[in-house]
């Protein structure tokens, strides 16, 4: 026996005992997993405190992060409260989401174990876990509804909006751009009709915060600061490796075989890969933001290509059981990262180190 047919074996060994795991046991274990690679965490002051004078100052604007208006209007609910009462209404907003996302899994036929375990390795889980309590989650639930829902996929829409209509324009290009890619009429018509209403929101916004008093009313003024924009890429490219791990995880080799067979039918498929990677890129690079950037802006447009590729051949063959040894392998060894920024450079988010802050281990 060789060492492939060894390895290969192995895998079907694996594959086969999380198969016959009761589905709640393999959640909770592939999900646990997951959640160990990174950890949770809160998010900071640096979110903390404009979120929580936006929602002071509610109905006035202060602001860029006053056009979050869903964490604006939760801030203007529990003002005045201590730190850990956000952190815990964003964890349970985290655990919400993560159960009707699993839930939706259901619709993967034999293939919904597979699903878990992406959800699992995905940095969309890794990167809302890591900030509990940001509006990215808004973003991220919303995305997921408007791909995956059926008849609810406009409340997806307006989820996503309360998060940041700026991102939100970002990331319905990147989705039109894998419909069209992939000939999905329904994908890039969703996609057109969220970056309709993100921009009709964005300009409505900007009328209101016309009046803010710090005149940083939108997010994109960093397309006027060239020095910002030059900043941006010159430390990406200094960490770009991890970066772009980052970025995508264990789904740089997913999309690669998914789209590979896709393109079997589609010569246009490849410019899918082209629609998740290369807009949601540029924005991060552009706004500093690292990893939680690209996440957000790539969701919708990932969950497109998973979509397409199941309802054109996944539904159509069984799951093969090397897959799931396969990815609860890669589950376990690929590190979950997330890129942030700070001044002068990117670090990486660190959510055991605060873990162990609260709980008394402060280091040496």
């Amino acid at each position: 026996m060789t060492v492939g047919d060894t390895v290969a074996a192995g895998m079907t060994r694996l594959g086969g005992w999380l198969e016959r795991l009761p589905f709640a046991v393999f959640c909770v274990l592939v999900l646990g997993i997951g959640a160990v690679r990174i950890g949770p965490s809160g998010v900071g002051p640096a979110f903390l405190v404009p979120i929580r004078t936006a929602g002071a100052a509610f109905p006035e604007p202060t602001g860029s992060f006053s056009s979050s208006l869903g964490s604006v209007l939760v801030a203007k609910l529990v003002a005045d409260r201590p730190d850990a009462l956000w952190w815990a209404l964003g964890g349970l907003a985290w655990v919400v989401v993560l159960g009707a996302l699993v839930g939706q899994t259901r619709a993967a036929g034999a293939w919904r174990r597979a699903a878990v375990l992406l959800i699992a390795a995905s940095p969309a889980l890794a990167t809302s876990l890591s900030m509990l309590g940001h509006y990215d989650l808004w973003l991220l639930a919303g995305s997921a509804l408007l791909v995956l829902g059926r008849r609810l996929w406009p409340l997806g829409i307006v989820l996503a909006v309360l998060g940041n209509p700026e991102q939100c324009l970002v990331a319905a290009v990147a989705l039109i751009g894998v419909g069209l890619a992939l000939r999905a009429r329904e994908l890039w018509l969703r996609g057109l009709i969220w970056g309709g209403v993100a921009l009709a929101a964005w300009a409505g916004l900007q009328v209101w915060l016309s009046g803010a008093a710090t005149g940083d009313g939108s997010r994109l003024g960093w397309l006027s600061d060239p020095a910002k924009m030059l900043l941006g890429v010159r430390l990406f490219l200094g960490v770009w490796p991890l970066a772009a791990y980052a970025f995508l995880g264990i789904f740089w080799l997913v999309l690669v075989v998914l789209i590979a067979q896709l393109a079997r039918a589609e010569r246009r498929a490849w410019w899918a890969l082209a629609a998740v990677v290369l807009l949601p890129a540029g924005a991060s690079l552009l706004t500093l933001d690292g990893t939680r950037v690209f996440v957000t802006c790539s969701l919708a447009a990932l969950l497109g290509i998973l979509r397409v590729w199941y309802a054109r051949l996944g539904r159509h063959q069984a799951a093969d059981p090397r897959l799931l040894g396969v990815l609860g392998v890669l589950l376990v060894l690929l590190p979950a990262v997330v890129i942030l920024p700070e001044a002068g450079g990117y670090y990486l988010r660190l959510p055991w180190d605060t873990v162990l802050q609260q709980l008394g281990w402060a280091g040496l």
